[in-house]
C-alpha cells in the first residue's frame, strides 16, 4: 500500500521534476530548524541562569524561614530555663539559660548575616521602609543587654541619645501682644447734687486701667492671657518636654531593673529584629516564588513547543527524504532498465549499420573500378568530365561509408593517427582536385591560397587529413550555393621535427547563429538551419574534424554570421621528415 501511495505521489507531484522547489523548501526547513535550535539554547542558557537565580533566591528565603524557626525555638528555650531557675534556683539552669541567650545571639548574627550579603533581600528591606540602621542599633542594644544578663555590673552600651531642643522660634513668631485701656465713666450729676456730695465728703473721680494680652501657639494649641500667664505655661510646656524626653531613657534603664524585666527586653529587641525581617523577607518569598513559578513554565513551555517544532519538521523532512529515496531507486531501476534496453538498441543499430556499410561499400567499389575503365577506354572529354564527378561522387560515398562503419565498430575506441611517409602538398591538392568535383556540382567556385613547397614531406595519417578536408569542404558546398569556398594552407612554423600548418576554409553561405555555434562540435547537432539545407547528413562532420585535429595536436575555431558566411581555422601539428 505504501508502495502504491508513493508511486501515487510520483505521478501526481512529479517532484524530481520540481526538484529545485524541493531543494528550496528543505533549505528554509533547515533555516527555521536552526532558528528553533536557537531559541532552544536562550533558553537551556539564559532562561535556566534566569531560573536557577530564583531557585537561589527561594533556597536562601527558605534558609532565612528556617534560620527564624531556630532563633523562636530559642526563645522558648530561654523561657523554659529561666523558669526552672527562677523556681528551683539551680544554676543548671542557669548555665543552661545563659547557653540559650548565646545561642540566641549567634543565631541573630547569622540572619543578619545573611540578610546583609543578599542584596535582593535588602532591596525589598528598602522597599518596605524598613531602617538597617535601626535594625543594627537593636542588635547593638540586644548585645549589651546580653552581657548585663550574663553579668550585672556590666553597663548598657546604649546607642547615642540625641535631645531635641526644644523649638521656641515658632512659638515666639506666633505671638500675638494686644493693648486696650479700660475707663471708668462718672455718672452725670446736677449743681446741687454735686454741692451735697461736697459737704459730704463725696468725690466722684474717673478711673482708668491698661491691660495687655499675648497669645501664642503651642503646637496646634493656642492660648491666650497676660504676661504673667504666658510664661507660666512656656515653663509647663518646656517642663513637659523634657519629662517625656526623660521619660524614654527612663523606660530603656528600666529594662535592667530587675533579671526577669532585663529577660523580657532581650526578647522584645530580638523580636523586634525578626518582625522586621520579616516583612521584608515574606515579600521577598512570595515574589521570588512567583517570578521562579513564571519563568519555570516559560521554559517548560519554550522546551515543549520547541521539541514539538523540531519533531514536526523531522517528521517531514523525514517524509520527504524517505519519497526521495523511493523515487530515486525507482528512477534509477527505471534507467538501468532504459540502458539495457538502449545498448540492445545500439548493438542492433552498430549490427544493422554495419551490415549496411559492408554491403554497400562492395558496389561502390564494383563501380568505382568501372568508371575508372571508362575513363581509361574514352577520348570524349565530356564524358571523361561526366565520369569524374561521378567517380568523386562515389569515393564521397565510399568515404562517409568508412566513416560511419568506422564509428559503429569503435563508439568508445579512441582514433589514433596511422602515420606514414607522404608528400603534404601531393596529398593536400589532390584530395582539393576530386573535391573541386563537389564544387562545381552546386554551382560553388573553390579558391585555393598555399605556401607549402613541392619537397615538404611529413610523417603522419594522410588519411584523417584527407577526412579533414572532406568535411569541411563538403560542410562549407552543403551551406553555401552559387558563392565561393576558400581553402587556405599556411606553414606558419617550421622546427627541426615540427611542422605547424593553418588551415582555413571560408565560405559566403548561409551562416550558422550564435546560438548554435556553442554546440557545433558536439555528436549529431546539426542546428537550427537544418529544414533549409536538403541532404546535411548524420551530424558527425565538425565533431570528427574537432577529433581528428585534436589527433594533430591542434586546436579548431569557427566564426560564422547568419547570412554572410562562415570561417573554420585549423592548426595542425606534422612530424618533419
Amino acid at each position: 500500500m505504501i508502495r502504491n501511495i508513493l508511486h501515487y505521489l510520483d505521478l501526481n507531484l512529479n517532484i524530481l521534476r520540481k526538484r529545485k522547489l524541493v531543494q528550496v523548501f528543505l533549505l528554509l526547513t533547515s533555516i527555521f530548524t536552526l532558528l528553533i535550535l536557537v531559541v532552544l539554547l536562550y533558553n537551556e542558557f539564559i532562561n535556566e541562569n534566569k531560573l536557577q537565580k530564583y531557585k537561589e533566591n527561594l533556597d536562601n528565603s527558605s534558609a532565612l524561614f528556617k534560620q527564624k524557626e531556630i532563633i523562636k525555638d530559642d526563645y522558648a528555650t530561654i523561657h523554659k530555663n529561666l523558669q526552672d531557675f527562677l523556681n528551683s534556683k539551680d544554676t543548671t539552669y542557669l548555665a543552661a539559660y545563659y547557653q540559650s541567650l548565646e545561642n540566641l545571639n549567634n543565631n541573630v548574627n547569622i540572619l543578619l548575616g545573611t540578610v546583609s550579603k543578599n542584596e535582593s533581600l535588602t532591596a525589598y528591606l528598602n522597599q518596605e521602609k524598613i531602617n538597617l540602621i535601626k535594625i543594627n542599633e537593636e542588635k547593638q542594644l540586644l548585645d549589651s543587654l546580653i552581657s548585663v544578663q550574663k553579668n550585672p555590673k556590666n553597663k548598657i552600651d546604649f546607642p547615642p541619645i540625641n535631645f531635641n531642643s526644644f523649638d521656641y522660634k515658632d512659638i515666639l513668631n506666633s505671638v500675638q501682644v494686644e493693648s486696650y485701656m479700660l475707663v471708668d465713666s462718672v455718672e452725670r450729676k446736677g449743681l446741687f447734687s454735686r454741692i451735697g456730695d461736697a459737704f459730704s465728703g463725696k468725690v466722684d473721680v474717673q478711673k482708668e486701667k491698661l491691660n495687655v494680652t499675648i497669645t501664642m501657639k503651642y503646637g496646634k494649641n493656642i492660648t491666650t492671657g497676660n504676661i504673667e500667664e504666658q510664661l507660666a505655661n512656656a515653663f509647663k510646656r518646656t517642663n513637659s518636654f523634657y519629662y517625656n524626653e526623660f521619660g524614654q531613657l527612663r523606660k530603656k534603664l528600666n529594662t535592667t531593673e530587675s533579671f526577669a524585666e532585663n529577660n523580657y527586653a532581650i526578647l522584645m529587641h530580638s523580636e523586634f529584629i525578626i518582625n522586621s525581617i520579616n516583612k521584608a523577607l515574606t515579600l521577598f518569598d512570595k515574589t521570588s516564588r512567583q517570578n521562579f513559578d513564571n519563568q519555570f513554565k516559560t521554559n517548560s513551555s519554550i522546551r515543549r513547543y520547541t521539541i514539538f517544532g523540531l519533531l514536526f519538521i523531522l517528521f517531514i523532512i523525514s517524509g520527504i527524504l524517505i519519497l526521495l529515496t523511493y523515487l530515486a531507486f525507482n528512477y534509477e531501476n527505471r534507467l538501468l532498465d532504459s540502458k539495457e534496453k538502449l545498448r540492445q538498441n545500439l548493438n542492433f543499430k552498430n549490427r544493422i549499420v554495419g551490415m549496411i556499410s559492408h554491403e554497400i561499400r562492395s558496389p561502390l567499389n564494383i563501380l568505382s573500378m568501372y568508371l575508372k575503365s571508362i575513363f581509361n577506354n574514352t577520348n570524349d572529354p565530356s564524358l571523361k568530365e561526366s565520369v569524374q564527378s561521378i567517380q568523386y561522387t562515389t569515393n564521397s560515398m565510399s568515404l562517409m561509408v568508412n566513416q560511419i562503419l568506422e564509428f559503429s565498430k569503435n563508439e568508445n575506441k579512441k582514433l589514433i593517427l596511422n602515420k606514414e611517409q607522404f608528400n603534404l602538398k601531393q596529398n593536400i591538392e589532390e584530395t582539393l582536385k576530386n573535391l573541386n568535383y563537389l564544387v562545381e556540382s552546386n554551382q560553388n567556385q573553390l579558391l585555393i591560397q598555399s605556401n607549402i613547397t613541392n619537397d615538404c614531406f611529413v610523417n603522419s595519417d594522410k588519411i584523417k587529413l584527407q577526412q579533414l578536408l572532406y568535411n569541411l569542404v563538403g560542410n562549407a558546398n552543403k551551406f553555401t550555393s552559387n558563392g565561393e569556398i576558400k581553402v587556405g594552407l599556411y606553414i606558419v612554423n617550421e622546427f627541426s621535427k615540427k611542422i605547424n600548418l593553418l588551415l582555413t576554409v571560408e565560405d559566403s553561405g548561409i551562416g550558422i547563429s550564435q546560438e548554435d555555434l556553442n554546440y557545433v562540435f558536439e555528436d549529431y547537432y546539426q542546428g537550427t538551419i537544418s529544414d533549409k539545407v536538403n541532404n546535411l547528413g548524420i551530424g558527425l562532420g565538425l565533431n570528427l574534424c574537432k577529433e581528428i585535429v585534436e589527433l594533430f595536436e591542434g586546436d579548431i575555431n569557427i566564426s560564422s554570421k547568419i547570412n554572410q558566411g562562415t570561417k573554420v581555422e585549423c592548426s595542425l601539428f606534422f612530424e618533419a621528415n
